[in-house]
């Protein structure tokens, strides 16, 4: 972590020197927005370390609220695809935990009309352990 918050530094030092030689209107410009995204979205700080670094580092009023501001944006995004990506693992495991119980039904259903253990266990893909537990569990 430490390396990681020398090398944002750096990169942030780099960045003021860099706008000190353009005026205001030339941070608008797509190219210096890139370079702004790039160095926030390749460190591994956390946000909050992240804005400490930036408010140390940066007196320069409307070039914080510009790097802030991006910075928010990318932790926003951050946000929205850890909520993206939890939301389809969820429905991935609800899926499978369904799956496994419809087996497991099936398996019991099969068990009551007699089926040897072997046949019910290539039918459902269940192992024989699996449906005989099911079975203790039906008794």
């Amino acid at each position: 972590m430490k390396y990681a918050r020398s090398q944002i530094d750096l990169a942030l030092k780099a960045l003021i020197r860099l706008a000190g030689t353009m005026d205001q209107v030339m941070l608008h410009d797509p190219a210096f927005k890139e370079i702004e995204i790039y160095l926030l979205s390749s460190s591994s700080l956390t946000p909050e370390e992240l804005f400490n670094t930036i408010n140390q580092l940066l007196t320069n009023t409307w070039l914080k609220e510009d790097i802030m501001s991006t910075a928010e944006m990318l932790i926003a995004r951050g946000k929205a695809q850890g909520i993206s990506q939890g939301k389809a693992e969820g429905k991935a495991e609800g899926k499978a935990e369904g799956e496994q119980a419809e087996k497991q039904a099936i398996a019991r259903r099969l068990k009551k009309i007699g089926l040897p253990l072997s046949q019910i266990s290539q039918v459902t893909g269940l192992s024989e352990g699996e449906i005989a537990k099911l079975q203790n569990v039906e008794a």
